[in-house]
């Protein structure tokens, strides 16, 4: 089951601040229930269909509590989507990402690389070692559909990598 996107407002009644979750998306601006000034907009919730996504949330920045939540694997040379978009709302455009990287057993450092919108010139480049077990953690931007790609230009020997979403940006 993919993930709903809930939003939750705060709004005033009879001088009492009341909450409200709803499957309306915050204005362009995420500040208010869109087409209302009365609703202010606080965060995203994500509801998988059976419980919300625990989650941890201080200045704008969220944390899933669960264990880490997995968006893919691999280590193709092509540009690749992840499926960073089941985990970050369409109210971010930055995601908290980590990638354990497996080279032991005789594999080869090489290059990941990580493309915020996609186009092959625009990346983040991180250099991995050989023969090591190696957890990166960082943050990134993502296109307005909340995905992010990568590739891994040149891999030699086994190596296996998988990606998680630890969090974003609201």
């Amino acid at each position: 089951v993919g993930p709903n996107w809930y939003y939750i407002y705060i709004y005033a009644f009879g001088g009492l601040p009341f909450f409200q979750i709803s499957l309306t998306p915050p204005d362009g601006y995420y500040l208010y229930k869109n087409g209302s000034f009365a609703y202010k907009f606080i965060g995203s919730i994500n509801f998988n269909g059976v419980f919300i996504e625990p989650f941890l949330k201080y200045d704008g920045v969220v944390v899933y509590r669960s264990a880490a939540l997995a968006i893919g694997s691999g280590t193709n040379s092509t540009i690749t989507s992840l499926a960073s978009n089941t985990r970050i709302p369409p109210t971010s455009r930055i995601g908290k990402f980590s990638v354990l990287v497996n080279t032991t057993s005789g594999g080869s450092g090489g290059e990941l690389r990580f493309y915020p919108n996609g186009a092959p010139t625009e990346y983040l480049s991180f250099i991995y070692p050989g023969n090591n077990l190696v957890n990166m953690v960082f943050d990134c931007a993502v296109k307005n559909t909340q995905e992010v790609s990568y590739s891994v230009p040149v891999t030699v020997g086994p190596t296996a990598m998988t990606y998680f979403c630890l969090g974003y940006y609201e």
